[in-house]
């Protein structure tokens, strides 16, 4: 027999190191269950049931797991504290990618604003507060939907884990936020582009398998030379370079989460190859030699900066404004949609899997497809009113 701190007489417990405990609160008829959360403080919490407390129990090894705080044991943790333990002790269930961005959100738009707030009483009203601010100070609608994003995330994992009383962005009502996608490049600037790449073997094949194959900047530092099948004439694409926090670079699966497989003209075989040529004339200089189509100065793998910086240059060369590399991915797929006239080939090439997605954000209407517009828009016309206007303007010409 024990005694508690208050005077409540509870029964012996047996437990294994770690396990947490349940034990019988005899002068209460109730039952109690105790466990270290994963900062290592003690929490408790009493049951009606023995089943209850064991149920209880279980929950909270489940979130120990998690390394997500019972902020209802923990009145006082604030919304910072919460969010940051959360993206920390989640990143191995997370892309490098998704974790960076979690992290920047909290750090830069929930922090300085609702941050000192406490987790278990954080109020929808709070939260739309929150969005009017980003939107009053000139935030993008992507940057105020992805801070929503965040809290929506991390507070649905606390209410599934039974460690928060409730998720108060159900009840969020959002404001209109429309965004402009960026669109393809210009025919004209991607023309001036890719005449200049075409100057160095390396920027050929990484504006070709950017701006007319559409692979992603990770997709493009991960590609392999046995990614590619010479007889076949195809490109697998399995793998992409993404920087993880502690560990640098690391190859890591695809967005989609699985790899597929593009067919590679003939003259990409050339351009390629020529790529590879150039490439092995200062392989013997690689310290590391991974196989890397594009690879570092090292043979090792590059770093995201660096592709970014070499795009740039290669922007500033080609006397062009300024693009972002993704807008190479969305002139392929404009370009290729615009041929091909067949969603599902483009589907299936792209490797996404929701129409949507790729029509939204990805497709965009080429120089040609307005000109084929006004084409049927004049035939859409009687043909002799058609003909009676050009005849006018041609004589007032």
């Amino acid at each position: 027999m024990t005694t508690e701190n208050n005077g409540t007489r509870v029964s012996r417990r047996s437990r294994a190191n770690g396990e947490g405990s349940v034990y019988e609160i005899r002068n209460r008829n109730r039952w109690g269950a105790s466990i270290n959360n994963f900062l290592g403080v003690r929490i408790s919490k009493s049951f009606a049931t023995k089943d209850e407390a064991h149920a209880w129990l279980l929950e909270q090894k489940k979130a120990r797991s998690q390394g997500l705080y019972t902020s209802n044991e923990n009145p006082k943790l604030t919304v910072g504290e919460y969010l940051l333990n959360w993206v920390e002790h989640n990143k191995n269930h997370k892309k490098p990618a998704t974790t960076r961005n979690y992290s920047e959100r909290i750090r830069n738009q929930i922090n300085p604003r609702i941050g000192h707030l406490k987790a278990s009483s954080l109020s929808p009203i709070a939260i739309e507060d929150l969005i009017s601010q980003l939107i009053t100070q000139g935030y993008a609608p992507g940057t105020v939907l992805g801070t929503y994003r965040t809290i929506s995330a991390a507070y649905s994992d606390g209410v599934r884990l039974g460690i928060l009383p409730q998720n108060p962005t159900t009840k969020v009502k959002l404001p209109r936020l429309t965004s402009t996608p960026m669109k393809q490049i210009s025919r004209e600037d991607a023309a001036k582009i890719y005449l200049c790449a075409m100057e160095n073997p390396y920027m050929h094949a990484r504006v070709e398998l950017g701006m007319v194959c559409g692979l992603r900047p990770g997709e493009v530092a991960g590609l392999r030379w046995s990614d590619i099948d010479w007889a076949e004439r195809t490109l697998t694409i399995g793998h992409q370079v993404q920087r993880v926090e502690g560990k640098g670079l690391v190859f890591q699966s695809v967005k989609q989460g699985k790899q597929r497989s593009i067919a590679l003209t003939d003259v990409q075989i050339e351009i390629l190859k020529k790529h590879l040529e150039y490439q092995n004339l200062y392989r013997p200089t690689f310290s590391r030699d991974e196989d890397l189509i594009f690879p570092n100065t090292c043979g090792g793998k590059l770093d995201d900066r660096r592709d970014s910086h070499m795009w740039k240059q290669l922007l500033v060369k080609s006397g062009v404004k300024h693009y972002q590399r993704y807008q190479m991915r969305k002139t392929a797929f404009s370009n290729l949609y615009a041929e091909l006239g067949d969603i599902r080939k483009l589907l299936d090439y792209s490797g996404h899997s929701q129409v949507s997605t790729v029509m939204k954000s990805y497709v965009f209407a080429t120089e040609d497809s307005a000109n084929e517009i006004r084409r049927s828009i004049d035939a859409c016309r009687p043909k002799q009113i058609t003909s009676d206007i050009e005849t006018n303007g041609a004589e007032n010409d």
